[in-house]
C-alpha cells in the first residue's frame, strides 16, 4: 500500500513538472519599447522563444562550475584586499618616518643650542658649522622620507 502511494505521488509530481515544461514562453515589446517575457502574450506581435532544457546532471555540472568560479573570484578578491592592506600599512609606516624626520628638523631649527658628543663621549654644544651640518642632514632625511608624499 505504501509503495503504491509513493508511485502515485511520483507520477503526480512528474506530471506537474512536465506541464510547466510544455508551456510556451513568449517575448514581446510594449508601446513604450519595454521588453516583456511571459506565457500569455497580450498582443499579436509576440514571438515564441525556446528555452534551453538541461538534464539534472548538466545543471549540477553548471552549478559546480559556478561555485568554482565564485570561489576563485572570492579568493582573488581576498588576495587583492590583502595586497591593498599591506600597501596601506607600508604607506602608514612611510608617513610616520616622514613625520619623525620633519619633527626632528623642526626641533633642530628651533633649538637654542644643539648638543653632541665628543670623542670621549662627553656632551658638548655644537658650533655653527656643526649645527649647519646637522640641519643639512635633517633636511636630507626629510627629503628621503617624504618624497612619496
Amino acid at each position: 500500500m505504501v509503495g503504491q502511494i509513493k508511485i502515485l505521488i511520483g507520477v503526480c509530481l512528474l506530471w506537474t513538472l512536465s506541464a510547466g515544461v510544455n508551456a510556451g514562453v513568449y517575448k514581446w515589446v510594449d508601446e513604450r519599447g519595454q521588453v516583456h517575457y511571459g506565457d500569455n502574450p497580450p498582443e499579436d506581435n509576440a514571438e515564441e522563444i525556446t528555452i534551453e532544457k538541461r538534464t539534472i546532471k548538466e545543471q549540477v555540472d553548471r552549478s559546480d562550475y559556478q561555485n568554482r568560479v565564485a570561489d576563485s573570484l572570492s579568493e582573488e578578491r581576498q588576495r587583492k584586499q590583502e595586497i591593498k592592506d599591506k600597501h596601506m600599512e607600508e604607506q602608514d609606516r612611510l608617513m610616520e618616518y616622514c613625520q619623525r624626520a620633519k619633527d626632528k628638523l623642526e626641533r633642530i631649527k628651533n633649538a637654542r643650542y644643539l648638543y653632541g658628543k665628543d670623542e670621549d663621549g662627553d656632551r658638548i654644544v655644537l658650533n655653527e658649522e656643526q649645527r649647519a651640518e646637522a640641519t643639512e642632514k635633517a633636511m636630507e632625511e626629510v627629503q628621503k622620507n617624504c618624497s612619496a608624499f
